[in-house]
Order: structure tokens, then C-alpha cells, then sequence
């Protein structure tokens, strides 16, 4: 863990803080305040999403320690583990994928601030989807910045995040698969064929490690993008 002195809180290490700090301090450099003292609407749902990001970036991995330990000692333990392992894959799934979509929604605001008529800062908050907002970026500003929000949005480690997501939100909870012999001997799959092998921990581990590089790529090419196109009105 270390300090995120600009939220007062520890996140893991690998939580792009100085990228993002970067971004923030011009953020509200150009936000300015009003003659109320007031910072523009768009300012604070940058600042909201970023306050989401690091929360459950953090719980995110919080919930997949306590997740992968418990999966090392049984893959079927007594049904109060067994409830716990399910709280803790349900919350690791939501945070993790909350903290991306977290990055997307903030960094669509920061469109708004370049004054760009691509991004309405009165738009309704649920049309902002990953998707849209890498649209909104490649129409108004083909850049490393919006090639990497499209690259991330229609990759297929975002994808299996989002499926695994709306399983658990919707569906109730995945069946576990006992394997002996065969391909997968040994094993204890998921009853979800795109996700069968997320009950390994090492696997589970990978996608820990996935969802914060892809945080981590997409706050690289934000500093850049905002030292283009917002530091003059800094």
C-alpha cells in the first residue's frame, strides 16, 4: 500500500496516483471558481469519480486478498465460507469494474471542460458509458487518449469483467463444477463457460492485476491530453 496524500487514504501500489494527481491539479486549475466561490458542475463529477475510483480500487483489492486466501485453504468449505467466498467474488467483480467505468465517467467531465460541443456537461449521468464516452473522445479528439479508451472499452479482459459483473447482478450465483480427469483435472470451474477458470486463485489474482493496468494505461495518456488541450485555460 502507500499514501494518496491528496484523498488523506492508502490504495494499493499500484494505483496510478501521481498520473492522476497530475490530472487533477490541472483539472482544477482550469476549473477555476465562479464569483460565489463555486467550482462548475463538471468539476465535481470529475472530483466524485475520482473519489469512486480510489474507494473501490482499494476494496476491489481488498475483497480479492480475502477471496484468493479463502479459495487456497477450500474450494468447498462449510456454507458460512462458502457465503463469505460469494460476498467477497461479488464484491471484487462490482468494484473492480466500478473503478474503470469510475475513470470513464470522470475523464468524459474533463472533456466538458475543454469546451469541446462533443461533451455536454448537462448530459444525463446514465448515457455516460464506457463506450460513449470513447466515442465522444475519438470524434473530438483522435488522440493516444481516445485510442486507449476505445482499445480498453472493447477488449476482451473489460468484457469479461462486464459479463461476470451482470451474472452476479442478475442471475444469481454460478454453480461450481468439480472436474476429475480430463482437460481440466483437478478443477473447480464456474458455472460460467466465458469465465469457467475464475475460482483459481492465481487466476483470480491475474484479473486483480488486469483491472488496475488498465487503469493504469488510461491515466498515462490523460496526462498528456490534458497538458494539451486544458493547460492554457490553467
Amino acid at each position: 500500500m502507500k499514501r494518496l496524500e491528496s484523498m488523506g487514504m492508502d490504495v494499493p501500489d499500484d494505483y496510478p496516483a501521481d498520473e492522476l494527481d497530475a490530472v487533477h491539479a490541472l483539472v482544477t486549475a482550469v476549473a477555476g471558481v465562479n464569483e460565489a466561490g463555486l467550482r462548475p458542475a463538471a468539476w465535481h463529477e470529475w472530483a466524485s469519480a475520482m473519489n469512486g475510483l480510489a474507494w473501490r480500487f482499494r476494496a476491489c483489492d481488498e475483497h480479492g486478498i480475502a477471496v484468493v486466501e479463502s479459495l487456497r485453504s477450500s474450494h468447498a468449505p462449510e456454507i458460512e465460507d462458502r457465503y463469505h467466498q460469494e460476498k467477497w467474488l461479488f464484491a471484487f467483480f462490482f468494484e473492480g469494474l466500478s473503478a474503470v467505468e469510475c475513470l470513464y465517467y470522470g475523464l468524459y467531465f474533463v472533456g466538458a471542460l475543454t469546451e469541446s460541443p462533443q461533451f455536454d456537461p448537462g448530459v444525463d449521468p446514465r448515457t455516460v458509458k464506457t463506450g460513449y464516452v470513447a466515442q465522444q473522445f475519438s470524434a473530438a479528439f483522435p488522440s493516444d487518449l481516445a485510442a486507449k479508451l476505445t482499445e480498453v472499452a472493447r477488449g476482451e479482459e473489460f468484457k469479461l469483467w462486464t459479463l461476470i459483473r451482470n451474472v452476479l447482478a442478475h442471475r444469481g450465483v454460478p454453480a461450481r463444477n468439480f472436474s476429475i480427469g480430463g482437460e481440466h483435472s483437478g478443477a473447480v470451474l464456474w458455472g460460467l463457460p466465458e469465465a469457467a477458470e475464475i475460482l483459481d486463485p492465481d487466476e483470480l489474482l491475474q484479473r486483480r492485476e488486469n483491472v488496475g493496468s488498465m487503469i493504469t494505461q488510461i491515466a498515462e495518456v490523460a496526462v498528456p491530453f490534458v497538458q494539451e488541450h486544458l493547460a492554457d485555460g490553467a
